[in-house]
């Protein structure tokens, strides 16, 4: 579909606000929301940096410390991978495993206010109708301006085979 990314992101910013736990990470984006593979999750979330922000090496450390501490809440996904425990899964994270909601940084940061939650979705209907009217402006352009010159050119071919066979 043509604008399923916009589903797929007010449904990831969604669950950024609301979610138990603040920090969203790539696999269970892909896995959660159906995506082809995490390199499309990842590029949907840089496209839209007012709302999300990538992991930095000292708030991973942060997270590494928070789920080593709390186990419990470190996501099923990534336990138990070939017989890992959850301590290894942990310490395996990298900054490239997740990304944060621009206002839920740190491990302990309660679910979003509605206010944010709203200004988000707010934020990407006012993007997917942009590129809605966008496409319609490229339409129109071709309506107005390739296909008034096609039909001159064609008219001018005509006229030109009416002077040379037409006698």
């Amino acid at each position: 579909m043509k604008y399923e990314r916009w589903s797929k992101l007010l449904a990831i910013w969604v669950k950024a606000c609301n979610d138990q736990r603040p920090i969203m990470f790539y696999k269970s984006c892909k896995e959660n929301f159906n995506f082809k593979n995490e390199e499309k999750v990842r590029e949907l979330i840089k496209k839209n940096r007012e709302l999300f922000r990538p992991l930095s090496a000292e708030t991973l450390t942060e997270y590494q410390r928070y789920y080593t501490n709390h186990p419990e809440k470190f996501q099923a996904i990534f336990q138990n991978i070939e017989g890992e425990d959850v301590n290894e899964a942990i310490d395996r994270l990298t900054t490239n495993s997740a990304f944060t909601s621009q206002y839920r940084i740190k491990p302990d940061k309660p679910k979003s206010k509605n206010e944010i939650l709203e200004f988000g979705i707010e934020l990407i209907m006012k993007k997917w109708e942009l590129e809605v009217k966008s496409k319609e402006e490229r339409f129109r352009s071709w309506a107005y301006i390739i296909v008034p010159a096609i039909a001159l050119v064609g008219s001018a071919v005509l006229s030109v085979f009416a002077v040379l066979y037409g006698k």
